[in-house]
């Protein structure tokens, strides 16, 4: 066995090693009359593994020997014999395609040539005749009497067409075919300029489609009659990426065509428009038909079958769906699809011989020709109607084809009532079972609307103008209703009276259920469902009339105040506050009778309205009942959680309330008197109660007055550049003057309007008005580039979503660079939930929005913190600067200098005096702010200053 195998691996390396050889060939009679001579059928082809091929005479001499050219890795060879029965020199010329279309191949399809690479006779090696183009050409020439062999070397497979012709033939049929050629090439490119300058005139999507077909067209014969090469000396490879390019585009836009022409997307609404897939595919294969060429011929032309197919089948459809369009566009189809099957026979080789080519040629002309006469004739019949009510009538019925509307027919006399398939898919119904006797439409009425709908449709057909506009439910065949609105018209009479009513259907379900919503929403709360103020006061106005006019209990206010509410809100945060606030109104709900009504009336403030037993032991009992529901423990995060409740009461008096607004600001002040004495308490109203809280709730009433009439106003302290001495930004600072009580300070109407929910529209306030008037001092002192507004930041702020929004939408309306805003952010605050805060600070940073660390220094400071947070500037508390602590000008230098390690700026607060100025500058701290430099300013004064300060 090892001999043998021994044998075999010698054999193999003799047979790799060895020249192949291959026989003496017979040699053909050329006819000297005949104008051409086929080769394809005559000639030997070699499957050799090797680089060369030696041809043996009759005595087993070689006679020829070839070797493969350089780069021609894979060869192939063929061979043939010729003899010359003449006495005179023999001369043909070897002609073989190596551009153009036939026997080019579907899969990898050899795009250029050449296709023959050399000719090797027995008398030595031929060369090609000198003449540009798609053509491989060698000059053969037989003495007298003689017989001669060739071998000729193929670039891949062996063609399948090889002629053998006489020159002065072959220039007069060269010379003919390119009229052909020219011929073809002229009639599709004019008809792809007249489309083109068609959807000049028109503009429909069809025309440009035809006229893509007509260009791709125009390039693949170009391409195919050698035009590139000729005519602008383009080598192969420019030729294949431009060949692929064109064929590309071809496929792409007969499908781009069909789906335009027939209008899928305006006939059949639930059919996504195909076109940007159709452009998106395109591009796809464009580009790769720039890097593989190839490749992307290979695709388009397997997608050309699929287009051909695809299309059969919808025209089918269509025209079983009595479409005028799938109709028109039958001939065309029928055209690209034998075009289809025929390039699919030329590519391949399986159509070969000299009329292959010219019948592709044809064939594709005939294409974009018989694609433009379809495409062309409705540029002179579309929209154009005999009649010009024919015409409006037309268009009506397609407005309502693609409408959601549904046909309604009723005939009076045969009292049958027919509609739309489209309503019995929507209740999901049996077919046919609305139409019919107008009883199965009653039966499907609402039973509510059933007797109006009656009256309604009895009176119009009686009625001069006919008409039927009415809304009312159906049934559905899942226990449910919707909603429909009938507008019928009568279209036929007799006498005086209708006979006949047509009109239309349309849904409006969710008209119906978005207005419900808003009706309720306008009332109720959103995230409890219960009875907003607008709705309390509502009905507590309605319950004081029914006392005065009917007798019975004087109603009773209570007002619930959950406490300490916000600090378990932001510790747990808001999502988990909302579930909480859910529950307690449950709870609560459980305590009320059905005759009184509970509200949510602010955050986590609850109201309520006793009229079942206004008896002060009863209101004592639910008061009770309601602070128990609220001791109940909360689950959170696998805590327990525990609340109370602090209760104000106030029961109407006609004497004292004039309105029944007096007795909820009774009972809301009887709730801050029981929150402030500890909480977790029940206080009835009393007349001694401290008049100062009625102050807190009318002060609480002004600020929401003054934020809705942008009376708060803003005050600009400047921050100075201690080294260039120059106006660097502002804080913003806000002021409030009461037109009865004078200035508040910011810390009592801040305070108001956290605990009012109005912070998160104070601080947008805030932002808006600082941003445009920075904005404004950008434009206006352009020579101040770095200007900056500091604005202070809530915690109410921080930990909502809207300070991102916020911050978002006014950087962008203002037109502000990076950093230009500063929101300052206390320690305390971020530590309070330090991973949100982190996040929150993290995206403003992102987004171009200064952080400015305020009050450093000013209680317990971790150093720790100036690396887990994203500030850029840090503001060191006054306490510091004006050498309130011994150590403090210690302090002020270390926190300079590490904040400067860190990449961070420093602004010093509470400058008040020369010396502090100097020793700022001497430790290099980079901003001041206090009064030495100037006191908060108006907007005007802070311009002025900002003039000679810049």
């Amino acid at each position: 066995k090892l001999r043998v195998a021994m044998r075999m691996i010698v054999l193999m390396l003799l047979f790799v090693l060895i020249p192949n050889t291959a026989g003496a060939l017979d040699g053909i009679a050329v006819d000297p009359l005949a104008e051409r001579t086929i080769l394809s059928d005559i000639i030997t082809i070699y499957d050799v593994d090797g680089r060369t091929l030696t041809l043996g005479g009759g005595d087993g001499d070689k006679v020829v020997q070839v070797t493969a050219s350089p780069g021609n890795m894979s060869p192939g060879w063929f061979a043939f014999a010729l003899t010359n029965v003449t006495d005179e020199q023999l001369i043909r010329w070897l002609v073989v395609e190596n551009t153009g279309s036939a026997d080019s191949g579907i899969i990898n399809p050899v795009l250029i040539g050449p296709r023959l690479v050399s000719v090797q006779s027995d008398k030595g090696k031929l060369q090609p005749v000198l003449e540009s183009g798609r053509l491989d050409i060698f000059e053969i020439e037989v003495d007298a009497g003689q017989t001669q062999s060739f071998v000729v070397e193929t670039v891949g497979a062996v063609p399948r067409f090889i002629v053998l012709w006489d020159p002065r033939a072959y220039g007069a049929a060269r010379h003919a075919l390119s009229f052909f050629h020219g011929l073809i090439i002229g009639i599709v490119g004019l008809l792809a300029i007249f489309l083109t300058s068609l959807y000049v005139v028109r503009h429909r999507l069809m025309y440009p489609a035809a006229a893509l077909i007509g260009w791709a067209g125009v390039v693949v014969l170009a391409t195919d009659f050698g035009l590139w090469q000729r005519g602008f000396g383009a080598g192969p490879a420019t030729s294949s990426v431009v060949r692929a390019i064109a064929e590309v585009i071809f496929v792409g836009a007969v499908a781009f065509l069909f789906t335009t022409f027939v209008e899928f997307k305006a006939r059949y609404r639930y059919v996504a428009d195909g076109t940007p897939v159709i452009f998106g595919v395109s591009c796809v294969l464009v580009l790769i038909a720039v890097l593989w060429p190839s490749v992307a011929v290979s695709i388009a032309r397997l997608l050309s079958v699929v287009v051909a197919v695809c299309g059969i089948a919808a025209i089918g459809y269509l025209i079983t769906m009595r479409s005028a369009r799938a109709l028109a566009l039958v001939p065309s189809w029928i055209a690209f699809t034998s075009f289809t099957l025929l390039s699919m026979l030329v590519y391949s080789g399986v159509l070969s011989g000299a009329i292959a080519h010219p019948m592709y040629i044809a064939a594709l002309g005939l294409v974009a020709m018989v694609i433009s006469f379809t495409a062309m004739q409705y540029a002179f019949d579309a929209d154009v109607a005999p009649d010009e009510n024919a015409r409006e009538l037309a268009l009506k019925a397609v407005a309502f084809s693609v409408s959601d509307t549904i046909l309604w027919d009723w005939k009076v006399k045969e009292e049958t009532i027919t509609v739309g398939r489209e309503l019995e898919g929507a209740l999901g119904v049996a077919r046919n079972s609305l139409n019919g006797p107008q009883q199965n439409w009653l039966d499907k009425v609402h039973h509510l609307d059933r007797d109006r709908f009656v009256q309604l449709a009895n009176s119009a057909v009686v009625s001069d103008d006919g008409l039927i506009n009415t809304e009312f439910r159906l049934h559905t065949s899942a226990v449910g209703q919707r909603w429909y609105r009938l507008r019928a018209r009568s279209v036929a009479r007799e006498g005086v009276d209708a006979i006949r009513f047509v009109g239309s259907l349309e849904d409006v379900t969710t008209f119906k259920n978005s207005r419900e919503r808003l009706l309720r929403d306008a009332v109720h709360d959103s995230l409890t469902g219960l009875p907003n103020r607008a709705l309390f006061v509502d009905r507590l106005t309605r319950a004081v009339v029914c006392m005065n006019s009917q007798g019975g209990n004087n109603p009773s206010v209570l007002v619930i105040d959950v406490d300490r509410f916000k600090n378990v809100s932001q510790g747990f945060g808001h999502g988990m506050g909302d579930s909480m606030l859910t529950v307690i109104a449950q709870r609560m709900s459980e305590v009320m009778s059905e005759a009184d009504t509970l509200a949510r009336i602010e955050a986590d403030k609850f109201a309520a309205i006793v009229v079942s037993d206004a008896s002060y032991n009863n209101i004592e009992e639910i008061s009770r009942d309601l602070r128990h529901s609220l001791k109940q423990p909360f689950y959170v995060g696998g805590h327990e959680v525990f609340l109370t409740g602090s209760i104000g009461i106030s029961t109407f008096d006609s004497q004292r309330h004039d309105k029944a607004c007096d007795l909820l600001r009774e009972a809301e002040l009887a709730m801050v008197h029981a929150k402030t004495s500890g909480g977790d308490k029940t206080e009835k109203f009393h007349l001694d109660m401290h008049p100062s809280q009625f102050d807190r709730l009318t002060i609480e009433s002004d600020f929401k007055r003054a934020l809705e009439r942008s009376e708060l106003e803003l005050l600009y302290q400047p921050i100075v550049s201690l080294n260039e001495e120059r106006i660097a930004g502002f804080e913003v600072l806000m002021r409030w003057q009461h037109p009865e009580k004078g200035e508040i300070s910011p810390d009592k109407f801040i305070e108001i309007a956290e605990e009012a929910g109005l912070i998160v529209e104070l601080g947008y306030y805030a932002l808006d008005a600082a941003a445009q008037q920075l904005s404004l001092w950008r434009k206006t002192f352009g020579d101040v580039p770095d200007l900056f507004v500091s604005v202070n930041v809530s915690s109410r702020q921080i930990f909502r979503q809207d300070l991102i929004r916020d911050a978002r939408l006014i950087s962008t309306s203002a037109s502000i660079p990076a950093g230009a805003i500063k929101l300052a952010i206390t320690e305390s605050l971020v530590m309070e939930n330090p991973e949100l805060a982190a996040y929150v600070l993290e995206r403003l940073r992102e987004m171009g929005v200064g952080l400015l660390l305020d009050d450093f220094g000013a209680g317990y400071s971790a150093l720790s913190h100036l690396q887990q947070f994203p500030f850029d500037t840090i503001k060191v508390d006054k306490s510091l600067v004006t050498g309130g602590r011994d150590n403090a000008p210690a302090i002020v230098k270390s926190i300079v200098n590490m904040a400067h390690d860190l990449g961070m700026k420093v602004v010093a607060e509470g400058v008040d005096s020369p010396s502090d100025v100097a020793y700022l500058m001497g430790i290099g701290c980079d901003f001041g702010q206090g009064y030495h430099f100037s006191p908060p300013l108006h907007v005007n004064t802070a311009t002025k200053y900002l003039a000679e300060w810049r």
